[in-house]
């Protein structure tokens, strides 16, 4: 509450003291007799009536009276002497209130005095700060406040709040400018400081770089002349792995080394028809190309496995005709066996053909038509020899199934025959044969075949007494004879409609099949499952090297 409110409470509670004892004064005019004795005797009276309220007559003086005025003019006076004394509790009342709030306003008029004289001395302390050594206002306005009393005690607290007002906004318009220039000032000081602290790092960091610039160079030395050795040591083997793939190309390959001209390049020097120093991008083929990175990829994975390296290849070779992706094809299977996988995904169905007819070791799978509800789904591929076994021995029984695909197994494993041997077959362009023309290519050959093979219990070799692995010889021309008088059943049943096909009975189609699978079976090692085709010293061998076939053809054979 400020002053002037206190002041005017005061105002207002003597105002209503003065009225309060104008009406006392009034009132002791017409209740001078009033005492206490006298109120009692009424309140008595008033008592002892409203318990006797048939009494005719006054119970001191016996005199005859009206009980019920008697009543009254008691309760009427008794009331009138109670007013009074009710007025007197208010003028009490109203003196204690009026000395309270002129205590309440002499104690906040010097409360005020004291924080009026204390704010215009700190004002005079923060002068020099607005330019002026002192300000006479403000000593006249102190000297006011110590010296008067009263009204005017109270105007000269006006007065200094007046001055503390004026000053206190040209102080905030000061502080805030020495705040900003404070903030400045800080902010100046925190970056001279961390440049200082920055240019230190920096010296640090300028010795390091050149400590680190230094082991870099030597790093990079070290890996170049490490990489190099590498690279070099792998090239006789790439030239071998090349020359399986390109047999009888006049291109090979010279070195390899890192290009100190381009980063992370390898140059590649080459050899072409007799040329032994030219960058291959520029003679190769896109084929050749891609064999050739092949080979250094496959060279430099050879010598880091450690047994559990995994291969992936997807889709390398989409320029690769034929003969030597069958190349590539065989090189994976002989030398390969150190690696604990390998993943070949490819659209090219060469792959799954050649895969599907050389079992060896092999899980294949055909990703189907996907869709976003069903998503990715796969379908197991059997090699042909399980896949003819399974449909044998299928119920219902699909003769024109059977018959066409013993057909299929016996004309891959025919032609293989008829490749590694050269045997004679009718000139065509394109090297399509038919069965039949096949097995009168092969006949004289097989003949002179024998195939030596480790025999078997369960998946695993039969050992003698000593570990000598048992072996037993086949003669292919014995399980040659078992369906070359059933070839005709693969046209007449499996890939032609005609009449006479209805006439062959389901047993001899199962025979068929079943001499088809046992030819097929011949011709695969039973341990790794490959088929011998792969030169050695005397023979034809698996990769695994248990199986031999016998003789070993002439040099020249055609992939």
């Amino acid at each position: 509450m400020s002053l002037n409110d206190e002041l005017e409470e005061g105002r207002q509670k003597k105002k209503t003291l003065t009225d309060l004892q104008k009406q006392l004064q009034a009132a002791e005019s017409e209740h001078a007799e009033a005492d206490q004795n006298l109120l009692t005797a009424l309140s008595s009276t008033e008592n002892y009536l409203a318990r006797n309220l048939t009494r005719e007559s006054c119970p001191v003086c016996e005199q005859s009276i009206s009980a019920q005025l008697l009543r009254d003019n008691i309760a009427r006076r008794l009331s009138e002497f109670r007013a009074y004394g009710n007025l007197v509790k208010e003028v009490t009342a109203a003196e204690r209130a009026y000395g309270a709030a002129e205590d309440g306003y002499r104690r906040s008029i010097n409360t005020a005095a004291k924080c009026a004289t204390d704010a215009l001395s700190s004002v005079s302390k923060c002068l020099p700060f607005l330019g002026e050594a002192s300000n006479q206002a403000i000593e006249d306005a102190s000297r006011a406040i110590e010296e008067s009393q009263g009204a005017a005690k109270r105007d000269g607290i006006i007065v200094a709040n007046d001055l503390c007002s004026t000053y206190a906004e040209r102080l905030s318009s000061t502080l805030d400018r020495v705040s900003r220039e404070y903030s400045q000032h800080t902010m100046i000081r925190q970056q001279l400081s961390k440049m200082k602290s920055t240019r230190a790092e920096m010296r640090q960091e300028d010795a390091l770089s050149i400590r680190l610039s230094k082991i870099l160079a030597v790093v990079q030395k070290v890996r170049k002349e490490y990489t190099n050795a590498v690279l070099a040591s792998v090239t006789d083997h790439c030239q071998s792995l090349y020359e399986l793939i390109h047999p009888g190309e006049r291109i090979g390959i010279s070195s390899f080394a890192l290009d100190d001209k381009q980063r992370a390049s390898v140059k590649q020097v080459c050899s072409f028809e007799g040329q032994t120093d030219i960058a291959p991008q520029a003679y190769f083929s896109e084929a050749h190309l891609d064999t050739l990175g092949f080979v250094l990829w496959l060279a430099l994975a050879q010598i880091s496995t450690d047994g559990d390296t995994i291969l992936v290849l997807d889709d390398v070779f989409t320029s690769a005709d034929a003969p030597h992706l069958n190349r590539v094809i065989r090189l994976l299977s002989d030398h390969c066996q150190i690696f604990n996988q390998i993943i070949i995904a490819t659209h090219n169905r060469t792959w799954q053909a050649h895969y599907q007819h050389d079992s060896s070791q092999v899980h294949l799978l055909e990703l189907n038509e996907w869709s976003m509800s069903r998503g990715i789904t796969t379908t197991n591929v059997l090699p042909n020899m399980d896949e003819l076994y399974v449909l044998r021995n299928t119920i219902p029984f699909d003769r024109q199934g059977i018959a066409s695909k013993a057909g299929i197994l016996l004309e891959h494993r025919l032609n293989m025959l008829a490749l590694q041997y050269q045997c004679s077959l009718p000139h065509r362009r394109e090297r399509h044969y038919t069965l039949g023309e096949l097995q009168d290519g092969v006949t004289k050959k097989v003949k002179e075949i024998r195939i030596v093979k480790p025999l078997m219990e369960g998946a695993n070799p039969i050992k003698d007494d000593c570990g000598v692995v048992q072996m037993e010889e086949i003669k292919l021309k014995d399980v040659f004879d078992g369906f070359a008088s059933l070839g005709f059943i693969r046209n007449r049943v499996g890939a032609h409609h005609n009449e006479w096909g209805d006439d062959i009975a389901n047993n001899d189609i199962r025979l068929f099949a079943d001499q088809s699978l046992a030819f097929a079976k011949a011709l695969i090692c039973p341990v790794c499952l490959s088929m011998p085709v792969k030169r050695g010293d005397a023979s034809l061998q698996c990769s695994c090297k248990m199986t031999n076939m016998t003789p070993l053809p002439t040099r020249g054979s055609s992939d």
